[in-house]
């Protein structure tokens, strides 16, 4: 693949995310590929080193600087990430903000089958920060039959993940 066509799928997975109304998923990804990633990068450094001029006349000589390398040192360099790094991230944002969420709703609900003596219970999923547009319950009455969507996409998303890193090496 070519960097065009992993912008072109990275563009149209926002699009997405916008219709379902998942923005916060977009800013999480936004700031994480503003941020870039760090590498670490090998260098010489120049010093420098003063001499004094031989042959200048007394009271007047003059320091004649020389540079030289010194020995190689390691530091953290800011990237860009490339488009298919940035596809790749944006494909592991999905699986966090969807599939692994309904996992644990999943989970919830399980409890909530192996305890029906509990009555009708809520549980409130709400983010860090208080933004309440992103805030869902559910409770002990709910049944959601969402695994078989679940189940494509994630199956979606390997198959994805697989042709990326496939077309990338």
């Amino acid at each position: 693949m070519e960097d065009r066509e992993y912008q072109e799928l990275y563009n149209s997975l926002i699009t997405v995310l916008q219709k379902k109304r998942l923005n916060w998923v977009i800013n999480e990804i936004d700031e994480q590929i503003r941020i870039g990633k760090l590498e670490e990068k090998e260098a010489k450094p120049l010093k420098e080193r003063k001499l004094l001029e031989q042959n200048a006349l007394p009271g007047f000589q003059q320091d004649t600087s020389l540079f030289e390398y010194g020995s190689k040192t390691k530091f953290q360099v800011r990237q860009e990430y490339k488009p298919q790094e940035r596809l790749l991230i944006l494909i592991n944002a999905i699986e966090q903000a969807v599939i692994n969420i309904v996992e644990i709703e999943n989970e919830v609900m399980a409890f909530f089958d192996t305890h029906p003596g509990l009555g009708k219970i809520d549980v409130t999923f709400t983010p860090t920060e208080n933004e309440e547009e992103y805030t869902f319950t559910i409770n002990s009455i709910d049944k959601m039959p969402k695994n078989s969507d679940v189940d494509k996409l994630k199956g979606l998303l390997t198959r994805l993940r697989k042709e990326v890193t496939k077309s990338g090496s």
